[in-house]
């Protein structure tokens, strides 16, 4: 690879007056920074760094290449790097792109390498572009979003390394094309009050990362059961009403009132550029209750409110706050939802089975219907009774018939095929004692896909043992080569480097895997260097024989100095604070 290009010093962005070497409001606070020698290369020059107390604009640093190069970011965290959020993209580019920080915990595999402190500048791979009349626009999310009140943004360097036509046909094995669209990205959020969205193309910036990727599937999260993420004709759009009391509902209640003053309906802004961007669209719903107080008011859709009566019953006869699918009126309100979300234009619809359970318990009319043909007590039935859970899985399947029928119905009026596919947990007792008989759905063709999420619960009614995505791929194998239904495997840990992503995936597709989903996809494209590997997954035949050296791909950094204050952590940090 070429000798690399370092733009270290940042106070030649434009324009001037956005940057000062002090702390002032509407500025860029220009700070000079050295680094110790590592890899061969000292680096000294001048920083950005910003809060949302400063707000400062956009400001655009010139790079003066040409031809394609790997751009790199380097970084200074400081102590806060859960809370580090830079927006850039190229001069021709259409919408900024989020870049967040890379650090891990244990139960991401504790992936040291990647922790970055105060000590050290953190470099990331961002991407490959021909940069030839192109510059950089950097810039701070909305300090109006949960996610940059208390964040902050930095950035020290740019690295441009030139590509070889070697690098450059190394790097183009790993374009898409239809045979490597094995991705379903799974964006659970529906915005949020996070990066607070202000305009059409603030909204852009959630779909625009995975465009040109392996994704072929967006499955995004518009309605928890029939609390709406836009403005609905069958639910409710969340309200500030009733979301006062949780920070990020109550974001997201206040973004929703703003798009529709401003004329935008977000399902249709979302799907319409899904399709702009070669993306299929299928619109998920989290059929969820509300949280414990005092966050309960957020997940009360107007059928929980109205009809008390529909909620599940635990064995000794208490209410708990979900609706159960055992009633018909609840799956056809669900089902309602999603019709009116495919008649907008989705590709297909999901539904949510590996949270927000449970779905049927002991309420009328299910313990009825099956006291009477068991003759049971429900005072002494053991809950992981075999016959039981599958009665349970009998209402899930009885919905599952239904929206089928219904999602037929809408695509015979738009002569098109709306798809279904569904997210489930675990292995198979684990899946049963829930209610889902994921291997019927398959054989009825009531689904096109499935997912299969890591059990992960609290409730483990049953034995321990291997619980691994591995093994519930295996179990579904036969019935989907029976009949053609697609498995995927939800990657899990969510934070890894991108040589853990590639190991994963070769586990996964041996298991027999048709492809990979990633829940919360929303943090993982923000997460540059790591994205760069995991968005090219669907390369099943590259896994032995990466064309990349992944090593590099993430660096750290020593530092000397930052703003004339030495960095060594004997002689900063509890030393002086």
């Amino acid at each position: 690879m070429s000798t690399p290009i370092y733009i270290t010093d940042l106070s030649c962005c434009e324009p001037k007056s956005a940057l000062s070497p002090e702390a002032r409001k509407g500025c860029w606070s220009v700070w000079d920074y050295e680094t110790h020698e590592h890899r061969g290369v000292r680096l000294g020059g001048k920083m950005l760094y910003a809060n949302a107390q400063v707000e400062p604009p956009p400001v655009t640093l010139r790079l003066g290449a040409s031809g394609w190069h790997a751009v790199y970011l380097g970084f200074y965290y400081a102590d806060f790097p859960n809370s580090h959020t830079v927006r850039v993209r190229l001069t021709g580019d259409p919408t900024f792109d989020r870049v967040q920080a890379e650090t891990t915990s244990p139960k991401d595999g504790n992936h040291t390498e990647q922790n970055v402190h105060y000590g050290l500048l953190a470099e990331t791979l961002w991407r490959t572009a021909d940069l030839t009349g192109q510059d950089l626009v950097i810039s701070r999310p909305s300090r109006r979003g949960l996610l940059a009140q208390h964040g902050y943004t930095s950035l020290a360097y740019v690295k441009l390394t030139p590509l070889s036509d070697v690098d450059l046909a190394q790097h183009r094995k790993l374009m898409p094309s239809p045979r490597t669209k094995r991705l379903i990205a799974v964006f659970d959020g529906a915005f949020g009050g996070g990066w607070w969205p202000e305009s059409r193309e603030d909204l852009y910036e959630d779909i625009d990362p995975l465009a040109d990727t392996d994704v072929e599937v967006l499955l995004c999260t518009m309605a928890r059961f029939d609390v709406t993420y836009y403005p609905s004709k069958v639910g409710e759009m969340r309200s500030l009403k009733r979301a006062f009391y949780h920070p990020e509902y109550a974001a997201q209640a206040q973004v929703l009132a703003e798009m529709q003053k401003k004329g935008l309906d977000t399902l249709r802004v979302y799907i319409d550029r899904a399709h702009g961007r070669g993306l299929k669209f299928y619109a998920t719903n989290r059929p969820a209750g509300p949280h414990p107080p005092p966050f309960h008011l957020t997940g009360e859709g107007p059928l929980y409110r109205k009809r008390p009566e529909f909620r599940c019953v635990t064995q000794d006869g208490q209410a708990v706050p979900h609706l159960s699918l055992a009633f018909p009126e609840v799956r056809r309100r669900l089902i309602d939802v999603l019709r009116e979300q495919a008649e907008a234009g989705a590709d297909g619809v999901s539904l949510m089975f590996n949270r927000s359970h449970p779905w049927v318990l002991f309420e009328e009319p299910a313990w009825t219907a099956f006291a009477e043909k068991h003759g049971a007590d429900r005072a002494k039935l053991d809950p992981t009774d075999e016959a039981w859970c599958r009665h349970k899985a009998s209402y899930l399947t009885a919905l599952a018939r239904e929206l089928r029928e219904v999602m037929d119905e809408v695509g015979r009026r738009q002569v098109r095929r709306i798809g279904i596919g569904h997210m489930v947990m675990g292995t198979a007792w684990s899946r049963l004692y829930f209610g889902i008989d994921a291997e019927a759905w398959m054989r009825e063709g009531l689904v096109d896909f499935l997912i299969v999420h890591p059990y992960n619960y609290h409730e483990r009614p049953f034995p321990g043992g291997d619980e691994s995505v591995e093994r519930a791929v295996r179990e579904l194998r036969p019935a989907a080569d029976e009949t053609g239904v697609k498995v995927y495997a939800d990657v899990y840990p969510r934070r890894m480097p991108g040589y853990v992503y590639l190991d994963r995936a070769r586990a996964l597709y041996a298991a027999g895997a048709d492809g990979l989903a990633y829940w919360d996809i929303e943090t993982r494209v923000n997460r540059k260097s790591e994205w760069f590997t995991s968005s090219r997954l669907g390369h099943v035949d590259l896994l032995n024989d990466w064309p990349l050296d992944l090593r590099g791909h993430f660096d750290r950094i020593p530092l000397k100095s930052v703003a004339g204050m030495v960095t060594d952590r004997a002689y900063s940090g509890h030393t002086n604070g």
